[in-house]
């Protein structure tokens, strides 16, 4: 529908009918699904089809995730664009928004003054110096070394393959080298932007740098020698470069907040402190928050940045980055943000409407009463606890050797039968309303919570045991 950038009328309408075809549909399976349910002896809980009922109620999630999303497009976008401006600015300097935006603002105008005072007082009023710092400048958390290495083989790239290029062709006079030289641009250019665009992060950048050098060494005026400028001009500008890589590599080294490995260690940290506390308020029956849910999810893609960038970073006497543990621990806590996004679903009630409105308070509060529901709740944030503080020594030490906290670490055999329990304690609470769909059915909600206490449990053994095959 959307393939041209915008929705006819008709594509609207078209839209929305199989949106609500599509709820339709769901419902049905889900009706048909209940029907069976009770055909087979199991009209309210079984633990046996918790994860059949998972699977029913996240397919009913999805369809009306994606009829959400068909009736937000045929809205015209209201974004105020002037207040995003100003939310921007403010956002830069304020230590608080993102994590690093001061650190880089200080960085930044540190180098850029030093730059500009150099050129005036040492260079004779020349603006290469500041204009390559401005040109090399990014907000970068990482390793600073390896990113003005970088940054030198863009540079070096840019200001040498275009010498070179130009000595061994003809590209002055009318006709036929004016047509190779401006063919010779778009090839050497549209490559390095090719690098730019497809290349990964560690890369990408270099392909930029080479660009935006090259395009000054290639534009030079025809003399007797062709288009090649003097070697002690060329000279002068390596020089000059260099010297600002060089001064970027010394501020950035000297003012780096963090490592990327340290940065690591925070964003997962924080992540499984803000999962901990949305698990809480879930299971104590308040609401969770989509803002809490997303920064959990937030905080993971930024532990996943880190890791990539740690794992380039100079180790020096410092033992290798554990990549090979950290990829499967951030995919267990990556399937824990679903998780609380199934049950940040299974807090509202629908019924017509599309956001729906949250009522975990009534829906979990006859089964909160049982002793059972606090013992399995209890289990799981202990075990949630037990596996956070052992995840957090390992990757402050990087290594799993001697750590007390591994060797110490048991998981509570009994959580799984107190899960069984649990299921037997609240089934006579609970039965079908084979009336409502499944997202409004009190019973699969409840069976969702339950289902996903189990999944904790096992994504946190997942991690313990990644640690420990590390």
């Amino acid at each position: 529908f959307m393939g041209d950038g915008d929705l006819a009328h008709h594509e609207v309408d078209t839209l929305l009918r199989r949106a609500e075809e599509l709820r339709r549909e769901v419902h049905s399976i889900s009706r048909h699904y209940t029907g069976l349910r009770v055909e087979g002896g199991h009209p309210t809980l079984s633990i046996f089809l918790l994860e059949e009922d998972y699977f029913v109620y996240n397919m009913s999630a999805l369809a009306h995730a994606v009829r959400e999303f068909a009736m937000t497009v045929q809205k015209p976008d209201e974004r105020d664009l002037q207040k995003e401006v100003e939310t921007s600015l403010l956002d830069l300097v304020d230590p608080n928004a993102t994590r690093g935006n001061l650190n880089f603002v200080f960085r930044a105008y540190v180098a850029y003054m030093v730059a500009f005072l150099a050129g005036v007082y040492v260079f004779g009023y020349d603006f290469l110096l500041p204009a390559t710092i401005a040109l090399v400048l990014s907000k970068f958390t990482g390793s600073a070394l390896e990113r003005n290495l970088g940054r030198m083989q863009g540079v070096v790239l840019g200001l040498v393959l275009p010498v070179i290029v130009l000595t061994q062709l003809p590209t002055c006079g009318n006709g036929a080298g004016t047509w190779a030289f401006l063919l010779l641009i778009f090839l050497f250019i549209g490559l390095c932007l090719y690098i730019y665009f497809s290349a990964t992060d560690r890369y990408a950048f270099i392909g930029m740098l080479t660009a935006a050098f090259a395009a000054q060494s290639f534009f030079q005026p025809c003399n007797g020698d062709g288009r090649v400028v003097g070697a002690s001009l060329h000279f002068f500008r390596v020089v000059v470069t260099i010297t600002a890589i060089f001064l970027m590599a010394v501020i950035d080294l000297s003012m780096t907040s963090e490592r990327p490995s340290e940065a690591f260690q925070f964003h997962t940290a924080e992540s499984l402190r803000l999962a901990k506390k949305a698990l809480t308020r879930f299971y104590d029956g308040r609401e969770m928050g989509k803002l809490l849910v997303s920064t959990v999810a937030l905080e993971v893609d930024r532990a996943q940045d880190m890791a990539v960038q740690a794992n380039h970073e100079p180790r020096f006497w410092r033992t290798a980055f554990p990549a090979r543990m950290v990829q499967p621990v951030l995919s267990e806590i990556e399937d824990l943000c679903a998780d609380l996004r199934i049950l940040h679903r299974a807090s509202h009630v629908y019924k017509t409407e599309h956001a729906g409105h949250p009522d975990i308070d009534a829906l979990l509060r006859p089964v909160r009463k049982e002793p059972v529901w606090k013992e399995c709740v209890s289990d799981m944030l202990t075990q949630f606890d037990a596996v956070s503080t052992l995840l957090a020594r390992v990757l402050a030490h990087e290594s799993s050797s001697a750590n007390e906290h591994l060797l110490n670490y048991q998981h509570n055999m009994q959580a799984n039968d107190r899960i069984e329990d649990l299921v037997d304690a609240i089934t006579p609470l609970l039965s079908y309303a084979p009336e409502l769909d499944v997202l409004d059915d009190p019973r699969a909600r409840i069976g969702v919570a339950i289902f996903i206490i189990n999944s904790v449990h096992n994504r946190l053994d997942f991690v313990v045991e990644a640690v420990m095959r590390y």
